[in-house]
């Protein structure tokens, strides 16, 4: 099939011809020959597809239904769901609208499919056309961390580009700060090398927030708004904009206050919702600038490459330093100090329910406890070699026994669709597969665990246990949109429809 449209750039209407996903000499799915798009008129809004929040009890709630906290890790209790935009089966992209170079309109299926390394992910990661919106209208990056809303069903999350946005139980995106692409725009074309970075964002990015810009500086896009390329020296900004960000978290005593692990740019962000626009500032560090120091100021406290980020009630924040091979801490009052160094890479890092800390290093996959009292450190697992292993803690006890913990090394072969759960004692005590990949053959991508492909997504990239539900958020970057994992309640469909 061949559509003529002269090979001109358009000022109406066109066929555009689609195309199908292939993967090697397969092809997956039946498309349309094409579709008539005006690329010269408003992107019209999608229908999204209702989602009605399904309250899964956690299973310290459910005493009657597991007797033994460990029986809930029977994949039968489980259900697939999809939160945001609709997930995509292994190698199948989502068709979208984008623009050449030269403004020539063209058809491309979407997959945010790159590598494991979150370095040399930046750049096509900056291309990917992420937007907020309702459910199914809406992209996030597979490449995002999350943590769990304190004030209610949802989480934060942030991506490598630095946008922070909020997703709600009905699985509607909406930015909070950071690096937004416009809403309404046609995206440049994410699989056109020759369109630098500039140029991209000159044509769909704005950056949310207060970052505190010196009038006269700074690069003006023809968004009408700072139109910066993250990661590049930055001078005139109270806070850099957000490079290659790789954690957030919630103050507990103000849940309007955020914090991202900034970490090309060696620091963390303060994000203040307490004023509109939210206010960005640096919270601990020096700006660009990688260091070791201790202290309090820019230019005294310093960090190198910081990726996680967690904090206990009273307001102390643990860091996982990762170029500095240590766990730092930032006291309420701002002093960094460095709780333990000579590490391997440490990388994410969360608390348990006694406010250990529990992480992973990089690119061993190992997995510590450190106890924040004694400082003893205790090993609890080797993983699979991965430049990405994140992990979480059940310091509620909402999915199974407290404190166990669940990890995923975003790696390829054999390694590449599994998440492993370890008790809170290490994996000389107990290690499994959590959810494993179905054997079915036809697997469907969402509905009853046993029967999903690939149930916490392909290459999973994050998890994060929710803080009050029975409920795991995730997302792998061998296919897209956001996925919740929860407890299976009255109701639900028990094979594929």
């Amino acid at each position: 099939m061949f559509v003529d449209n002269n090979g001109t750039v358009p000022t109406g209407p066109i066929n555009l011809p689609t195309l199908g996903n292939a993967a090697g000499s397969k092809h997956f799915y039946a498309t349309p020959d094409y579709v008539t798009v005006d690329p010269t008129a408003p992107v019209p809004g999608a229908t999204p597809a209702p989602l009605v929040p399904v309250y899964s009890a956690p299973v310290h709630q459910q005493a009657a239904r597991f007797v033994d906290p460990f029986d809930a890790h029977n994949p039968a209790n489980w259900f697939v769901e999809s939160l945001t935009q609709s997930n995509t089966g292994l190698y199948t992209g989502e068709p979208m609208l984008f623009l050449n170079g030269d403004g020539t309109p063209v058809i491309e299926t979407y997959l945010p499919q790159q590598i494991d390394d979150p370095v040399a992910v930046q750049d096509p990661v900056l291309r990917q056309p992420t937007r907020p919106g309702e459910r199914n209208d809406n992209v996030v990056s597979a490449y995002a961390t999350y943590t769990p809303d304190p004030t209610g069903p949802g989480f934060y999350g942030v991506d490598l580009a630095g946008w922070v946005y909020h997703v709600d139980e009905t699985g509607k995106i909406t930015t909070i700060a950071g690096r937004e692409v416009i809403p309404g725009t046609v995206p440049l074309n994410y699989r056109d090398d020759s369109i630098d970075q500039q140029t991209l964002a000159d044509h769909q990015v704005r950056w949310v927030g207060d970052f505190g810009h010196v009038p006269g500086g700074g690069h003006g896009g023809g968004s009408g708004s700072d139109a910066v390329v993250p990661c590049q020296p930055d001078h005139v900004h109270r806070a850099p904009p957000l490079c290659n960000s790789h954690d957030i978290a919630v103050d507990p005593r103000d849940p309007k206050v955020l914090y991202v692990a900034d970490t090309g740019n060696h620091i963390i962000t303060k994000i203040d919702r307490n004023f509109d626009p939210p206010r960005l500032s640096i919270y601990a560090g020096t700006r660009q600038t990688a260091g070791n120091g201790d202290g309090t100021g820019e230019g005294n406290a310093s960090f190198s490459q910081p990726t996680s980020i967690a904090m206990r009630a009273d307001g102390t924040m643990y860091v996982a330093d990762k170029g500095n091979n240590s766990i730092r801490m930032i006291a309420p009052d701002g002093t960094v100090s460095t709780v333990r160094s000579g590490l391997e890479g440490p990388f994410a890092l969360r608390l348990d329910s006694n406010e250990n800390l529990v992480f992973s290093e990089v690119p061993s996959a190992r997995i510590w406890r450190l106890d924040t009292g004694t400082g003893m450190m205790t090993g609890l697992a080797d993983g699979h070699d991965s430049n990405w292993v994140w992990l979480d803690v059940d310091r509620h006890g909402n999915i199974g026994p407290v404190d166990d913990i669940l990890f995923a090394s975003s790696v390829g072969g054999a390694n590449n669709a599994h998440i492993f759960r370890i008790s809170k004692n290490g994996a000389a005590d107990r290690i499994d597969e959590f959810l494993p990949n179905s054997s079915v053959q036809g697997a469907a991508p969402h509905g009853p665990a046993r029967i999903v492909s690939d149930p916490h997504g392909h290459y999973p990239w994050v998890l994060t246990i929710d803080d009050e539900q029975s409920k795991i958020l995730t997302q792998g970057y061998g296919n897209g949109g956001l996925r919740i994992l929860r407890l299976t309640v009255e109701g639900d469909p028990t094979k594929a429809s």
